[in-house]
């Protein structure tokens, strides 16, 4: 193998914590590499197991103010194997105001070690925090608008400083897909005169659902908000763009309220029915949703904002009988067994996800790290953590 490399730090003037790392090499390889950290607990490892010709090797995780030290180990299909042990310095950047270090109070060592581990705690101000408080990431801000979350090992998000109308309604008319270093690699447009909101997810089928509404011109016949897109993550072709306005004509919704907002605020795919599931915050409802059509499949109210019929029909002919009154319901997502005894009753959670194969049968779980609400995404090698804030 030819062992030449060039390194450009700060690639994409988003993330001053990061480099690109470029082989000449003609060979087909896959790599992983090291950011060692101040302790063991600490090293960030990543792994890429495709074999690529010239890949970019987009290293993240390394330290401000510090000379870093980075292993990268390289492969061939014919099991040849390099490594380098490469220096990359962050000494002369200007951080500004950011702090370099946080004190991170830790009451259950254990439960920071299983659930964090080599992951990083992110700020509403797009730096990320190592479980010794040291920063290892920064310059996420700009895409801080809505979650951030992770499809196919990339965040998506939009831009804060693209949102319409941020004074009344705000929208994002773009959606893009980065890495951690801030490169774009894909943009999803919303059709003209609409605009995405609040949440995205996918079917980890090739499929991507994001919430929307119309940008202007809303009614009683036309709601706020209640509008969800259907794209094919590959060609970024839109498959379907679904108006609900119909199904909460004449719904109550909160007093603080537009008469006609609906407002969809989450979305999430539910793999053991193959649907998906929203809430209209304003209404108080939760729907259930044909993964293919987007078709109403179910719906469950609150009493003190009704949308029920008496009866409810579903697409199978089976009747549904509610009973009367119908009981408040406050709908929770979790498996008990991942609860630690007292933890209802602490306003702020959090939720984790991982993608750990040790840890797929225990997709969803709660914990409590100090005061802080954090939004955890687990994978393989690390975890991203995000702010998590109640919706009400």
């Amino acid at each position: 193998m030819n062992g030449k490399y060039k390194i450009v730090l700060n690639p994409y003037d988003q993330n001053k914590l990061s480099a690109l790392i470029t082989l000449d090499n003609p060979q087909a390889i896959r790599f992983d590499y090291r950011v060692q950290g101040k302790t063991a607990a600490t090293d960030f490892f990543y792994s890429c197991e495709e074999y690529t010709v010239n890949p970019d090797i987009v290293v993240v995780g390394l330290y401000a103010d510090a000379m870093n030290t980075v292993t990268l180990n390289v492969y061939t299909q014919n099991d040849e194997n390099e490594s380098f042990e490469i220096m990359l310095s962050t000494e002369d950047q200007d951080y500004g105001d950011i702090p370099l270090n946080l004190e991170v109070n830790i009451i259950d060592p254990l439960m920071a070690d299983s659930t964090l581990g080599q992951g990083w705690f992110i700020t509403s101000e797009g730096n990320g925090y190592d479980i010794n408080g040291d920063l290892r990431l920064t310059g996420l801000l700009p895409w801080m608008y809505g979650n951030l979350k992770i499809i196919d090992n990339a965040l998506w998000s939009a831009r804060a400083s693209e949102t319409w109308d941020p004074d009344k309604h705000a929208f994002a008319p773009r959606l893009y897909r980065i890495n951690l270093a801030g490169k774009i690699a894909q943009t999803l447009a919303a059709p003209e005169g609409y605009g995405f909101h609040h949440d995205i997810t996918t079917d980890n089928k090739g499929n991507l659902f994001v919430l929307g509404s119309l940008l202007d011109n809303w009614n009683d016949q036309q709601k706020l908000e209640c509008i969800i897109y259907k794209f094919d993550l590959a060609s970024g072709e839109l498959l379907w763009q679904r108006d609900y306005s119909a199904e909460f004509s004449g719904a109550m919704v909160l007093d603080n309220t537009d008469t006609n907002d609906v407002h969809f605020n989450s979305l999430e795919y539910i793999p053991q029915t193959n649907q998906l599931m929203v809430n209209s915050r304003s209404s108080c409802t939760i729907i259930g949703l044909n993964i293919d059509t987007g078709d109403l499949e179910w719906i469950i109210d609150n009493p003190e904002f009704p949308t029920l019929d008496s009866n409810l029909t579903w697409p199978s002919s089976t009747v549904l009988t509610l009973p009367t009154p119908t009981v408040s319901m406050r709908y929770l997502l979790r498996r008990t067994e991942n609860i630690r005894p007292g933890r209802e009753k602490i306003k702020w959670l959090s939720l984790c996800l991982t993608t750990d194969p040790a840890r797929m049968r225990k997709a969803l779980s709660w914990f409590v790290i100090s005061s802080l609400t954090l939004f955890l995404i687990r994978r393989p090698n690390w975890i991203l953590c995000l702010p998590f804030w109640p919706l009400i």
